[in-house]
């Protein structure tokens, strides 16, 4: 089982960066894409997910459909998937965001750096803490 991170974001232009970044920058962590939080429930309820589950998951809050919120709000609610270790990566700086991720059980909260060299240290930084430093 390889080790790699589940992104779950539905603007397209954050996802080309992300896999820039790791392609270039963290060449050895697999970063996955989904789209929307229908899909990210579809996909984590099959029975294979967990026998191939990320080390994490970024999650974007403002997402169409399922928001970011209620896509935690499930998957923490769900005893299979909630031991996967979840990081809201968004731009919303709400607090009312922050405090419901947190009723909600989310791992850690960070902004998403607008400037593409915050967010490559960012992306490495996270890297490093959970799949190097954190023992889960």
């Amino acid at each position: 089982m390889s080790k790699y991170i589940l992104s779950i974001e539905d603007n397209a232009n954050d996802i080309q960066l992300m896999r820039r970044i790791f392609n270039k920058d963290i060449p050895n962590v697999e970063i996955r894409h989904i789209n929307n939080g229908e899909e990210a429930l579809k996909i984590m309820k099959e029975r294979n997910f967990l026998a191939d589950a990320p080390s994490l998951v970024l999650l974007d809050i403002k997402m169409s459909g399922i928001n970011g919120l209620d896509l935690l709000k499930q998957i923490k609610n769900n005893d299979s998937l909630r031991a996967i270790p979840i990081v809201i990566f968004s731009s919303s700086v709400q607090l009312s965001d922050l405090q419901r991720a947190y009723e909600l059980s989310v791992n850690s909260y960070i902004e998403k750096p607008k400037d593409f060299q915050q967010l490559k240290e960012t992306l490495k930084t996270i890297t490093k803490y959970w799949l190097d430093l954190n023992k889960n």
